[in-house]
């Protein structure tokens, strides 16, 4: 039963058993065309039309568009800083496209960039990916990894002067037990 479900175009363990990175409960898109640009600048000119259709067709607000384009930009710029990065990512390989997204996030948490960010990045991408996907039938690595999940927030303390007014408050306040 896996096999039917597992993409044949993640790597081939022995035997039967396929290798299945860790996989996200989701549907697979098997289009035959996998996600492939000859330039960086025409994967910029396809996310650009992403966000003009997002805008007037599925009517995001500008605040989401922003953040759909600072994930695309931080990992734009992950790209970038290395040219091989560049040319292994827009080449169309699914497994190393998969690959060059576990380094983007290791990258972003090398420069100590919080869970909570790096989850807030990979969401953005990932809803690129996917409406490249819905829009132009192209592969979604996303589609082959888990989330990453973000740390829950430490609580933050009252100052002292806060912590006496409450304290205040709580003795003087005309309790119905009391």
């Amino acid at each position: 039963m896996l096999s039917s479900l597992t993409p044949p175009y993640l790597p081939q363990g022995s035997g039967d058993q396929r290798v299945v990175p860790r996989l996200r409960n989701r549907r697979f898109n098997l289009s035959p065309v996998p996600l492939q640009f000859p330039s960086l600048s025409h994967a910029d000119e396809a996310t650009e039309r992403l966000y003009t259709r997002g805008e007037t067709v599925e009517g995001l607000r500008p605040t989401t568009v922003r953040w759909l384009r600072d994930a695309y930009r931080s990992f734009r710029s992950f790209l970038r800083e290395d040219t091989g990065r560049e040319g292994t990512f827009l080449g169309g390989n699914a497994v190393k496209q998969v690959q060059l997204i576990e380094d983007w996030m290791a990258w972003l948490r090398s420069r100590g960039v919080s869970h909570t960010s790096v989850c807030t990045y990979w969401r953005g991408l990932d809803a690129v990916f996917r409406r490249l996907e819905a829009t132009e039938g192209m592969f979604n690595p996303f589609s082959c990894l888990v989330p990453p999940r973000a740390s829950p927030p430490l609580p933050k303390a009252l100052t002292r002067d806060a912590a006496e007014q409450l304290l205040h408050r709580v003795r003087n306040f005309p309790w119905r037990t009391a």
